[in-house]
């Protein structure tokens, strides 16, 4: 079974640079993030396939293994993380406190 297209699941083109791969991801992250969505799976499922995503083009690497069509292992997703914790990392980063991760 071959990857998902992960520039279809954060809404990119495939020559997205990584600015826009970021930016995407934080709109996306934000509006399905399981604190906002408490019972909905399906949110959860669309959070995960965001994170995945972008874990998976963000890195040089892997984004050139993925591109030149070879499987690339899913990348664990860290859990735990409170939207109060993931908001405030991006507003830190957005206005220069500090860098998400």
């Amino acid at each position: 079974m071959g990857n998902p297209d992960y520039y279809a699941v954060l809404g990119v083109s495939h020559h997205a640079d990584h600015e826009e791969l970021k930016a995407a991801y934080r709109r996306l992250a934000i509006a399905y993030h399981p604190d906002k969505h408490l019972d909905d799976l399906d949110a959860t499922s669309r959070f995960q396939q965001i994170v995945q995503a972008y874990n998976i083009l963000s890195d040089t690497k892997t984004r050139r293994r993925y591109d030149d069509g070879h499987q690339v292992q899913e990348i664990p997703i860290e859990t735990g993380t409170n939207f109060q914790e993931f908001f405030g990392s991006i507003i830190d980063g957005v206005f220069g406190i500090g860098v998400p991760k």
